[in-house]
């Protein structure tokens, strides 16, 4: 529940510190009310992303944007946009053509390892490893497994491992063959 200010408070703090972000941050309300408010009482739009008044972050940058220095507004919107369960599967669905869910569901399904090394990966998340050759032959996006950031940028490219996992990487390539000779089958078929 956001606190309840008056518009004669709301411009004197705007006025005072210049930004609607600062001024959110001082009286306690979410900074699109403020945006939102400021516009309904007349003040235009580009007063309140004024370049000439420096950032609250960084006093000695330039204002980027909702009184915010370029470095600090893009860390910002990272950490809120990319670290949101909406975000990720627009990402996996883009991307990969599956959703967020069916990652998790992988992910489970190998217990949190990669497909390769068996690994455990408890902080990073794993690579989806997809077929570029059956997408662009078929249009179809297909994730073969989860990798580790080595597997998938050194194994998968051709880098010695150890015996284990070198044949642990063979019997996953023939199980890539396997994938593309049943999605060639059903293109003729």
């Amino acid at each position: 529940m956001e606190k309840r200010v008056s518009d004669k408070r709301l411009i004197e703090v705007f006025a005072r510190v210049g930004s609607a972000y600062a001024t959110a941050e001082e009286v306690g309300i979410s900074r699109n009310a403020v945006r939102e408010r400021l516009i309904r009482l007349g003040i235009p739009r580009k007063k309140m992303t004024d370049r000439s008044v420096p950032p609250d972050c960084h006093p000695d940058r330039e204002n980027f944007s909702v009184g915010m220095c370029k470095r600090c507004y893009m860390r910002e919107y990272q950490r809120i946009y990319y670290t949101t369960d909406k975000s990720r599967d627009n990402y996996y669905r883009t991307k990969y053509g599956i959703s967020y869910q069916d990652y998790l569901n992988m992910q489970m399904r190998q217990n949190n390892r990669c497909a390769i090394c068996g690994k455990l990966s408890p902080t990073k998340r794993l690579a989806a490893d997809h077929d570029r050759e059956i997408q662009r032959e078929y249009g179809v996006t297909v994730v073969r497994g989860l990798l580790c950031t080595q597997c998938n940028q050194s194994v998968i490219g051709g880098v010695e491992y150890s015996d284990e996992v070198m044949r642990n990487a063979i019997k996953y390539m023939q199980k890539i063959i396997r994938l593309r000779k049943k999605y060639k089958e059903k293109a003729i078929g």
